[in-house]
């Protein structure tokens, strides 16, 4: 597992990241498409891993501080061991005040404000390089075993991943409100498709077979449909939970990495406390050590600007208070570089104890043998968590597609259509060989009666005991010859076949592969957008349609001979019937096209010329509203199925339907323009209603928009992946490749890529003892340098301190002290404060000469110091 990962991770050092600036998810609803998508991934690793970059893995000393002690107390149910050495810390080798407590602290960049407890408490007990070694490799120990077995007391890895919440992952509600919550009511039986058979139409039309044929078809087509759509559903599930182990495998990881060098920094820092004016200084206090001289110096100088006032200021300090002033703050920062310079002595000599050089190699090597151990375990249970969340998705699927058979709605519709298919058959069959239309009691029985049953004589005799009288005295009932119905042999009944339930599960796995592969396809997605308005649309026009037909079949039955004038013509074929007459045959515009139809084929004044042009009329009328209303009937009544992968959105999205509903579009003929403005209405809508989702809820959400969400959804999902450095290349999957960030996935190869981090340190510690080495002989000129110093202060006025500088800055631009931190950190805060004080120097010597105030300070008296 760690050489595969190794050499994933070690391919990082020759890929590129190109950075991409994308439109924030409220400006536009849009699916990203492939190349943008993993442009932002790439951007969001870039972001997530701190700007650490493949080409520059090191680009800088890591750092780890926080303002708080690290802890894993939330986490200490699953982790008691790590978190109590977390709490504990390494064995106390260095004993502090409680005031040098809080300065330590401050050096460390953690806030003593607010503190509950005092300075000691809070910072822990300090170690010493052995203690803090041995310490660290504890904690990378022990997270180890406890990742390995703690995690098996979860029954699920969903038990797992919901208890990743105490680590308070940021965004966790709102992203799973958005992503994961429409699974889990599909998982609980609440979709469209567990329902769609109670939407049955009451009235079963005596339709050609082939159209029920042609819907019963269509029934495979939508469940496969649905099988695509809970593939979506699930993928944007599980990603999510993916991402949540992700960040809190980051969490953990960053928390004990943060841990093991606070505790590092705790015992260096300990170490280089320079003694000055009977204090301890801490790299944090240094700064402020000549505060006090320096104050006083520029007190006695207020702003004046003689040029413009040409005049001195009102009052200026005397001789020997400009003179004693300076020399307190040449010797108060003397002092203290003396000290600096002198616990550097004693550091690269070895004479620190606890800080020799032993010690340091084993200070830093255990302390970055434990990161690394830390981040191959978080690493290495990603990747776990990532392949059981895999096979929980694609079991969940599966049983979701169960669920849905067992449901009842595959059977009920399935057999409803062939059921109406079958009626059409049998209808079919009995006019072809008895010319008459099947009665109800054949369709129900599946089989026509050739010949109606009747009773026969089978003998004959005497009748009421007169012989004169003879006839039957014995009758036997001869059965209905019959014709049964054999849907097998008609041809178009044996095509009509159960959907196959495992064709519905292949099309859900191969969409989850799909999905993990390659992620969602930008133009399918728009494509299935518009195609829900497209169909919305279909299905408005044949509603138009159908009442445009039934309103003409209308007119031409029930309307007077004035308003039909101008269509009809006059005279007694196009006259109307009578009121009379319509009443007694129940005709009118509350009657159905099926009864009218009924009406017209048995209408007993066929041959007559009165009404003869209206009824002629009518024939096609009638035929083409039936046909209309049919269409319209399939089209509402049979959405899911006249329309696979459609949703009605009335029923199943009535807030995009409104505000569809309430524009001004034609939405009957939508195309063009007019497609892409309905477009804009819905992706509006869309984003108003999540908007409102946290304050509404989430069931308000799922009830309003139903399967639009899923567009949402996705988008959602892209743009907040925490991302891939090389997203989109080699193989590099879509989704389920999000990584520990870089700054973290750095440790894992930090020995092995050229110029290593280890290597550097190693350099570094070997440059700080080694007398040859450049760093060395650098800290040897600083140190003859500054002997020529140490007897100066109180003794000149100006005091040229260039050298001094440039011997200063020159071991701080040394690469080999930079990678040794804290070391390099302590003596930045020395060699800041040595600039400052040359400059407030500088400040007083100018003063003095400008308001012309004498120097009074000599080689030979020591009246100022």
């Amino acid at each position: 597992m760690k050489l595969k990962r190794l050499a994933l991770i070690t391919a990082m050092i020759s890929s590129n990241v190109n950075a991409f600036q994308v439109c924030n998810i409220g400006d536009e609803y849009n699916v990203l498409d492939s190349e943008s998508f993993h442009q932002i991934r790439q951007k969001n690793y870039d972001a997530f891993g701190e700007g650490i970059t493949p080409e520059n893995l090191f680009p800088s000393a890591p750092e780890h501080i926080v303002d708080l002690k690290p802890s894993l107390s939330e986490a200490s149910d699953v982790f008691p061991e790590t978190a109590t050495l977390l709490e504990t810390g390494p064995a106390s080798a260095v004993t502090l005040a409680p005031e040098e407590a809080a300065r330590l602290m401050d050096t460390l960049g953690r806030s003593t404000t607010g503190l509950a407890q005092g300075a000691l408490e809070a910072l822990g007990p300090i170690g010493d390089a052995v203690a803090v070694g041995l310490w660290a490799n504890e904690v990378a120990t022990s997270f180890q075993d406890e990742s390995r077995t703690s995690y098996d007391r979860f029954a699920t890895v969903m038990g797992l991943v919901d208890w990743f919440g105490v680590l308070k992952l940021p965004a966790r509600e709102i992203d799973r409100q958005i992503l994961s919550s429409r699974w889990d009511r599909i998982a609980a039986g609440n979709h469209y498709s567990y329902h769609v058979h109670e939407d049955l139409v009451t009235q079963q039309d005596l339709r050609d077979k082939i159209y029920w044929a042609e819907l019963a078809s269509d029934q495979q087509a939508m469940l496969n449909a649905v099988a695509r759509g809970f593939a979506t559903d699930l993928a944007l599930k599980y990603q999510q939970h993916y991402q949540e182990v992700v960040k809190a495998q980051t969490i953990m990881a960053e928390e004990l990495i943060t841990a093991v060098d606070h505790e590092l920094r705790k015992a260096v820092f300990s170490q280089l406390v320079l003694d000055h004016k009977d204090s301890r200084l801490f790299a944090s206090d240094i700064a402020a050590s000549c505060n006090e001289e320096t104050r006083v110096l520029a007190d006695l100088y207020p702003d004046h600007d003689i040029e413009e006032s040409n005049s001195l200021p009102p009052a200026l300090p005397s001789k020997r208070q400009a003179n004693r002033a300076l020399a307190k703050l040449q010797h108060c920062q003397q002092n203290l570089l003396d000290q600096a310079i002198a616990k550097l002595n004693e550091l690269r000599t070895g004479q620190i104890e606890g800080l020799d050089q032993a010690a340091v190699q084993q200070l830093y090597a255990r302390t970055l043998a434990a990161k690394t151990q830390i981040i191959e375990t978080a690493d290495n249970h990603t990747n776990l968590l990532m392949s059981k969340l895999q096979r929980d998705m694609f079991t969940q699927g599966d049983i979701a597609i169960e669920r849905l058979f067992r449901s009842g709605s595959v059977d009920t519709m399935h057999n409803f259509f062939k059921g109406q298919a079958e009626r059409s058959a049998i209808d079919e069959m009995t006019r072809s060989i008895l010319g008459r239309p099947a009665t109800t009691q054949e369709i129900r029985n599946k089989e026509i009666v050739l010949q109606s049953g009747y009773e026969k004589c089978v003998r004959i005799g005497i009748l009421g005991g007169d012989p004169n009288f003879r006839g039957c005295v014995e009758y036997a009932w001869v059965p209905a010859e019959t014709r049964p119905f054999i849907p097998s042999e008609d041809t178009v009944i044996a095509q009509i076949s159960v959907p196959s339930k495992e064709a519905v599960k292949r099309v859900l796995f191969d969409s989850l592969s799909n999905l993990i592969d390659h992620g969602w396809n930008a133009e399918a997605e728009e494509r299935w957008l518009e195609q829900q308005l497209l169909d919305f649309s279909t299905q408005q026009r044949l509603k138009q349609q159908a009442e445009f037909d039934k309103q003409q079949v209308y007119h031409w039955l029930l309307d007077s001979s004035a308003m039909l004038e101008g269509e009809c013509g006059g005279g007694s074929a196009c006259a109307g019937w009578s009121l009379s007459y319509l009443q007694r045959e129940n005709l009118s515009r509350q009657a159905s096209l099926h009864y009218i139809n009924n009406w017209h084929a048995n209408y007993s004044g066929k041959g007559a010329y009165v009404h003869s042009k209206r009824y002629q009329k009518l024939g096609g009328l009638i035929t083409a509203a039936l046909e209309s209303e049919w269409q319209a009937k399939r089209a509402v009544e049979f959405y899911s199925f006249t329309y696979p992968g459609s949703i009605d959105l009335q029923k199943n999205a009535p807030l995009i339907y409104s505000a569809l509903k309430s524009s001004s579009l034609d939405l009957a003929h939508l195309e063009g323009n007019t497609l892409q403005l309905a477009k804009g209405i819905v992706k509006t809508r869309l984003a108003e209603a999540i908007s409102v989702s946290d304050s509404n809820g989430v069931e308000w959400l799922h009830s309003q928009v139903g399967q639009f969400q899923r567009y949402t959804s996705i988008i959602h999902s892209q743009h907040i992946s925490t991302g891939h450095y090389a997203s989109g290349e080699g193989e590099v999957t879509a989704l389920f490749s999000e990584m520990l960030p870089a700054h973290l996935m750095r440790y894992l190869i930090s020995d092995i890529i050229p110029d290593s981090y280890d290597a550097r340190i190693e350099r570094s510690i070997d440059a700080i003892f080694n007398p040859t080495s450049e760093l060395n002989q650098k800290l040897d000129k600083l140190s003859n340098t500054n002997e020529n110093f140490t007897d100066k202060p109180g003794r000149s006025c100006m005091i040229y301190y260039p050298y001094l500088k440039s011997a200063l800055l020159d071991v701080a631009a040394d690469d080999d002290l930079y990678w040794i931190s804290p070391i390099s950190e302590w003596y930045d805060a020395v060699t800041r404060q040595q600039l400052n004080m040359f400059g407030a120097l500088k400040y007083a010597v100018i003063n003095q000469n400008t308001f012309g105030i004498p120097c009074d300070l000599s080689p030979n008296s020591y009246q100022y110091q």
